[in-house]
This record gives structure tokens, sequence and C-alpha cells, in this order.
């Protein structure tokens, strides 16, 4: 029993000494550890610098370099200098880039192929819409006529004249609307579609489908090309107000027609739209504000005389205005003295020459008036 417990004595006395040997031997492991992590990281930041200082003494020695070989050369050997070393830096990044460079390069010949291919179907595309629009504009400026009215016509003319001839005019419409419908159903998204829907509205009101003309109208009113051409808008506009015109809706043609004459840009729509209000106000028996509207009319036409809408629409605007009031303006009939000799300067000297001979005392026969 007493040798038991020396033995275990002993045992204990054994681990105690070996404890703190191992503790120790541990603590100098981790510490040799710590020194070799900051030896690798102290090699690491060595090698770094070694190398960034390598670079820029590379950089150094390149810049003395060129520096010294331009010192000895003049300025066209500079220059040459310059373009063999800049030829050699792009063939190097070409030659380095070459495989996303040739991509690029069939991409680009793709693209140039595909952009021409659009252009041409474009074309031919314009080229059909147009064809197909002048089928029925050809039907519709055709004439009126039998077989026998068609023999009649000289070989020479009917060379140059190759329009169409039709019974009737019901006839000739007829043809012209097909053309135009086939128009608009191949090509009704496009400009040529869109003008063909005009002129069917203009059809449409001949035969007197006033709702289909008016509907018509207010679909080119509404297109892109009304938005950018101002002649189709105007004429959509006016075409509007003709149909409501025709089916008694007198309000709402005076409204389309003041939407006409405040259009910008156009004398001749502007014009237009105020002659019609009066028309329309006329019908209504309300002469004065058509009065009104025909003097602003004749106002509008006297600032700007020397526009062809100005020569157009003088006569007019001067007929219309002396039937409401006759002390307005001078009689219809009776020629405007200043404008007919601005147009033919001429007629003032004939002018001359025949109140001298009426001043004469020759008979009256001798010289008659100037016609009027």
């Amino acid at each position: 029993m007493a040798n038991e417990n020396e033995q275990s004595t002993r045992r204990e006395q054994r681990r105690a000494k070996q404890q703190p040997e191992q503790d120790g031997s541990t603590s100098a492991q981790a510490e040799q550890a710590d020194v070799s992590s900051q030896d690798i990281r102290d090699r690491n930041a060595r090698l770094r610098a070694k190398a960034a200082a390598e670079r820029q003494s590379k950089r150094e020695r390149d810049r003395a370099r060129i520096a010294a070989t331009s010192a000895g050369l003049d300025a066209t050997e500079r220059l040459d200098d310059i373009f063999v070393r800049t030829t050699h830096a792009v063939t190097l990044w070409i030659r380095k880039n070459f495989r996303w460079l040739q991509w690029a390069l069939v991409i680009v010949i793709l693209a140039m192929f595909g952009v021409q291919g659009l252009r041409y179907f474009q074309r031919q595309e314009a080229s059909k819409s147009a064809d197909s629009l002048m089928a029925g504009a050809v039907a519709q400026s055709g004439t009126i006529g039998d077989e026998e009215d068609s023999k009649a016509i000289p070989d020479e003319l009917r060379h140059w004249d190759s329009r169409p001839m039709f019974l009737d005019a019901e006839q000739r419409l007829s043809a012209a609307e097909k053309n135009y419908k086939a128009t608009i159903d191949k090509f009704g998204k496009t400009g040529a579609g869109e003008y063909a829907r005009l002129q069917l509205a203009g059809i449409k009101y001949d035969q007197k489908a006033y709702d289909d003309a008016l509907n018509l109208y207010r679909q080119v009113r509404l297109s892109t090309l009304a938005q950018k051409d101002l002649e189709v808008r105007g004429r959509s506009i006016e075409g509007a107000g003709f149909c409501q015109e025709a089916k008694s809706d007198l309000e709402g043609a005076l409204k389309s027609f003041r939407e006409l004459s405040n259009l910008e840009g156009s004398l001749e729509f502007a014009v237009l739209g105020l002659y019609h209000q009066a028309r329309v106000l006329v019908a209504q028996g309300k002469k004065d504000n058509a009065k009104e509207l025909l003097e602003k009319a004749q106002k509008r036409l006297g600032d700007d005389k020397d526009s062809a809408a100005a020569a157009y629409f003088k006569r007019p605007i001067q007929e219309a205005l002396s039937q409401l009031d006759p002390t307005a303006v001078a009689a219809a009939g009776s020629p405007d003295l200043s404008e007919l000799l601005r147009q033919d300067p001429s007629r003032l000297q004939r002018m001359i020459e025949n109140l001298k001979k009426k001043g004469a005392g020759g008979p009256p026969g001798d010289a008659p008036d100037e016609p009027q």
C-alpha cells in the first residue's frame, strides 16, 4: 500500500515538471511563428519596393535615351522619329488586340450591309406606294366620254394624253376609290397611305357620303404626316368643315374653319378660314359678324400684297364684302387701277394716248376705251 502511494506521488511530481516545459515549448513555437510571418511580410514588401524601383529606373532610362536621341536630330528627323515610334506602338497594340479587332471589323461590315439593305427596301416600298397612289390620281383625273369620243381624239393628242376615259363621273370616282383603298390597305401607315386617305375623303364627299368623308378627314388630321406637312393639315381641317357644313352642323363647321384660320405659316389657309366662317355666318343670318371677318381677311391680304394668295383671294373677298355692304368696297366689277397698272405698265401709256385722241375731238369709235 505504501509503495502504491509513493508511485502515485512520483507520477504527480513528473506531471508537474512536464507541464511548465510544455507551456514554454508552446509559447516558443508561437513566438517563432510570429517571427516567421513578419519576415515573410517584410520580404514581400522589399520585393515590391525593388520591382517598383526597377520600373521607375527603366522609365527614367527610356526618357534619358529618347532625350539623348532627339537632342542630336533636326526638326525633320525628330518628326520621322516620332512617326516611327508611334507606328511601332500602334503596330504592337494592333497585334496585341488583333482578335477582338477582327470581330469588330466584321460587325461593322455586316452593319453597313444591313443599313444599305434597309435603305434599298425602303426605296422599293416608297416606289411601290407612289405607283399605287398615282394609279388612283390618274383614274380621278380621267375624262368623260364614250367609245365614239375616244375614236375622235387625234393620235397625236392621244400620245401625250394617256388618261383613261370613263362613261360618267360615277364610274370615274369608283375607279379612283378602288385604287385609293388598295393604297391604304397596303401602305396605310406611310405618307402615301395618308395622301390616299385624304383623296378618298374628297371622293366620299363628292359621293355625298359625308360621314365617311368626315371620318377620313379626321384620321388624316391626327396623322404624323399632318403634323409635319402644313398643306395636308390645312386640307384635312377644311374638308372636315365642309362635311360638317353639308350635314347642317354649322357650329361644328365654324369650329373647324376657325381652326383653319388660326394655322400659323400660311396666309392662304388663314384667309380661307375667315372666308368660310363668313359664309357660314351669313347662312345663320349673322351678316355683321361675317362682314367683320371679311374685313379682317381683306386686311390680311393688304398686309402681304405680293403673295400669290393675295392675288388669288382679293377679288372673291371683295365680291363677298360688296354683297354684304356695297358701300364698304368698290363694286366687284370695277377695276383696281393701281393694281392693273402694276401688272401691265404699258397699259398706262395706251390709256393716255386714248385720252389725247378723245381730247382732240376724234370720233368715239376711233379710240375705244381700254377694256376692263
